[in-house]
């Protein structure tokens, strides 16, 4: 019980400090996990975090990009509650997709002022493995 009181102060803690305009460090609270799948399937990753933007790089690159596109996979990002970004990102799972790294950065701006510095946070390393 003691432990659901303090995540709660966690977030009211965090979300002060978002409204106060205080340049703080992003927070990914969901980061991708590593997937093995099969052949010619589809998964999906997942991250969620509390800021103002969410993107996925595949190995590397943008998942928007084009030709990443082009070899199977589609992010979306949407606002969750509390100012949480969701994205979700889908992959097929194609012979040349395999071993293939996913991350997801995390980017703010505090205060939402063109002046301001900017702060961003990548997660770890999610590997897509094809059987």
């Amino acid at each position: 019980m003691a432990s659901i009181n303090v995540l709660h102060f966690l977030s009211a803690l965090l979300c002060a400090l978002q409204l106060s305009g205080c340049q703080c460090a992003n927070i990914i609270t969901v980061q991708p996990v590593s997937i093995n799948t099969t052949l010619n399937s589809t998964v999906y990753f997942c991250c969620e975090a509390a800021a103002q933007y969410l993107y996925f790089n595949v190995n590397g690159t943008l998942a928007s990009n084009v030709g990443v596109m082009a070899k199977g996979f589609f992010g979306t990002t949407t606002a969750g509650v509390n100012d949480i970004k969701v994205g979700h990102l889908e992959a097929e799972a194609y012979d040349y997709n395999n071993n293939t790294n996913i991350t997801c950065t995390a980017f703010s701006q505090f205060p939402l002022d063109s002046n301001a510095e900017a702060s961003a946070q990548t997660s770890g390393i999610a590997v897509l493995m094809i059987q």
